[in-house]
């Protein structure tokens, strides 16, 4: 049997924290989905695989090089699945040179490119992104309009979809796109405004006689999810409560927060958790091993400073700590900590769950049982070395988005971790 029947849709992001948001969408709509931490196909048990590069912090060169191998792979494993490749919703990495590696992998004749995300407040207007909110006005211009951002990056063979009217249409979009099909481009780049425009842009191209990749942000995944099921959202997900945080209420054991995100959003939102006055949460750096199996054998819940400039050993020396005593679970902040702390606990996958709040997916992360082998650990009370774990991209996020995930790690209730 091939590695990858059965699998709906197969994402590839530059980055852990993109493959889980994207991947969650399609979660929030009763399908499976499941994180990949290493490239190799296998035989996953999911009806959605996304996979991480982890290469956006790689020269446009290497970038290409590995997200066409590992593309490769997982197309020929998973032949008549949806191909999806994540980009950042503001438009950072190496878009343009990750898309045409994909293309060639998967043998896609078109790539559909929509990378907004309305609901996160990042649209597409005239081919220009537009952010709402948050820190996203420091793009500068080239990167701003996308088909001047792509032709910088290679790709000359772009044709930009403009929203049909002032009002996204069902009627409208089948003409624009068929016309923008007609044009003999490549690659489609279409405006959206809203939701509705992105279910209108995969309802227009789905099904022409093509192979097709689609290229956006967890918008336009939601769009594609939304298309697979043809179902309401469901109802059952994890409500979460307006009540302040007072500390663990259903599960037992500390929170730790795995932050590498310096952007101002997740400045805000650290320290909004820092200043609940019930969270039983202390800040620490990653260097004081001893402050940290302190805290932990105490109960408490800790944040940690794990940008870039934390070496791997000492990120390491502090995930094993952590592993070793009663973790509720997990939260990690920046593509490339988590990362980092994944590889750490010798991670092969994240089992998602679906999303806390919008952008901010959780599952459980599936750890070897040799990292915390030889260990004088406490029962952790996870089977199969799991844990709880909740992902945030440095610029996603309201101001309370770590005081929910901490509510989300402590009250929820058992059954549904």
């Amino acid at each position: 049997m091939a590695a990858g029947r059965g699998v709906t849709c197969v994402i590839v992001a530059d980055d852990l924290t993109g493959a889980a948001d994207a991947c969650a969408t399609f979660v929030e709509r009763d399908l499976s989905g499941l994180v990949k931490l290493n490239a190799s196909p296998s035989r996953p048990a999911a009806d959605v695989v996304a996979i991480s590069t982890e290469s956006r912090g790689l020269s446009s060169a290497e970038a290409a090089d590995r997200v066409r191998c590992v593309s490769g792979r997982w197309s020929s494993d998973c032949e008549g699945a949806v191909g999806f490749k994540k980009i950042d919703s503001t438009l950072c990495g190496h878009i343009g040179e990750e898309l045409a590696a994909v293309m060639e992998a998967w043998r896609a004749t078109r790539a559909i490119v929509a990378p907004a995300f309305p609901r996160m407040g990042r649209t597409l207007e005239g081919g220009v992104l537009r952010v709402a909110w948050g820190d996203a006005q420091e793009t500068d211009a080239p990167r701003g309009h996308l088909p001047t951002l792509l032709a910088t990056q290679g790709l000359q063979d772009c044709h930009l979809v403009l929203q049909p009217g002032n009002e996204p249409s069902l009627d409208g979009w089948p003409s624009a796109m068929a016309s923008a099909l007609r044009s003999g481009r490549r690659v489609i780049v279409c405006d959206s405004l809203q939701d509705e425009d992105l279910d209108a842009i995969v309802h227009a191209a789905w099904g022409i006689p093509e192979r097709v990749l689609w290229v956006g942000s967890a918008g336009l995944a939601g769009a594609l999810a939304r298309r697979l099921t043809d179902l309401p959202r469901r109802s059952g997900s994890p409500a979460l409560s307006a009540r302040p945080v007072r500390g663990a209420c259903a599960r037992q054991g500390s929170v730790v927060f795995w932050i590498g995100s310096t952007q101002a959003v997740t400045v805000r939102q650290r320290q909004r958790v820092l200043s609940d006055d019930g969270s039983r949460l202390v800040a620490l750096a990653a260097a004081d091993v001893d402050a940290l199996r302190r805290h932990l054998h105490a109960g408490r819940h800790v944040l940690l400073d794990a940008g870039p400039t934390v070496a791997d050993e000492a990120l390491a020396r502090c995930v094993h700590v952590a592993a070793s005593h009663r973790i509720a679970g997990f939260v990690m902040s920046g593509g490339d900590t988590a990362a980092r702390v994944c590889r750490a606990l010798g991670a092969d996958a994240i089992e998602i769950g679906g999303e806390v709040s919008c952008g901010i997916p959780w599952g459980w992360l599936h750890a070897s049982a040799e990292t915390t082998a030889g260990q004088d650990a406490e029962p952790l009370g996870q089977p199969a070395r799991r844990w709880p774990v909740v992902l945030k991209a440095g610029g996603f996020g309201g101001p309370d988005a770590f005081v929910q995930a901490l509510m989300f790690l402590t009250a929820t209730r058992g059954d549904q971790i």
